[in-house]
C-alpha cells in the first residue's frame, strides 16, 4: 500500500509538472517568472541575496569562554550553491579550542514559509549540532537567525541568536550570542570571513 501511495504521488507530481509546462509560467512571490508545476524548485531573489556568501573565505574566529580569555582560531570556509542553486553548502576546515574541526552546513530559503533555514554539523559531535531559521533585513545586509544547541553542562538546550552582517561582496562577519530567559545576551563567538 505504501508503494502504491508513493507511485500515485509521483504520478500526480509529474502530471502537475506537465500541465504547468503546457500553460507556461507563473509569477513567484518576488515577481520573477517561475516554471508552473514546480514553483518552489526555482531560486528566487531571496536566494540571490546570499550570493555574497558564495566562494572561499579565510576565517578568523574568536570564541568567548566563561571565566577565561577569548580563544582565537583560523580556518577556511568554502560555500557553493548545490541542488540547482536552491541550497548553499558550507564546508569548513580549521580548529575549535585548539582541536582540528571539520564542519558542514546547508543554508536555504523556504519560499513557502518565507524564512531562511539552516542546519550545521561538525566533527565535534555525532549529532546534528543545530538547526536555525531566520530572516534578512530589508536592505539585504543583515541575516538574523535563532536556534538552540545542546548544553553539556546541564544536558538541556541553550538558545542563541546568530547575526551575519555583509560588508561588501568580499567580507562578512558572523556573531553568536547566547540568550537567557530574561533576554540577556552573552557573547559566544565572532567570526570574520574574508574572500581569498
Amino acid at each position: 500500500m505504501i508503494a502504491q501511495t508513493a507511485a500515485l504521488t509521483l504520478a500526480l507530481s509529474i502530471l502537475a509538472f506537465l500541465a504547468g509546462r503546457a500553460t507556461g509560467t507563473e509569477a513567484s512571490q518576488e515577481g520573477e517568472p517561475r516554471e508552473a508545476g514546480f514553483p518552489l524548485a526555482t531560486p528566487g531573489k531571496f536566494h540571490r541575496l546570499l550570493d555574497p556568501l558564495q566562494g572561499t573565505f579565510t576565517v578568523e574566529a574568536t570564541f568567548y569562554v566563561p571565566d577565561a580569555s577569548p580563544v582565537s582560531e583560523t580556518g577556511k570556509m568554502t560555500n557553493s550553491w548545490v541542488l540547482g542553486g536552491l541550497v548553499l553548502k558550507q564546508a569548513y576546515e580549521g580548529g575549535f579550542m585548539g582541536v582540528p574541526l571539520e564542519g558542514l552546513g546547508f543554508l536555504a530559503y523556504n519560499d513557502r514559509e518565507g524564512v531562511y533555514q539552516s542546519v550545521w554539523m561538525d566533527s565535534m559531535s555525532n549529532q546534528i549540532s543545530f538547526e536555525t531559521s531566520g530572516s534578512i533585513s530589508k536592505d539585504g545586509q543583515t541575516l538574523t537567525f535563532r536556534g538552540s544547541e545542546f548544553n553539556p553542562v546541564d544536558g538541556g538546550e541553550v538558545p542563541f541568536l546568530d547575526v551575519t552582517v555583509f560588508e561588501g561582496k568580499n567580507k562578512h562577519t558572523f556573531t553568536r550570542s547566547y540568550v537567557d530567559d530574561e533576554g540577556n545576551k552573552t557573547p559566544g563567538m565572532r567570526i570574520v570571513y574574508t574572500r581569498e
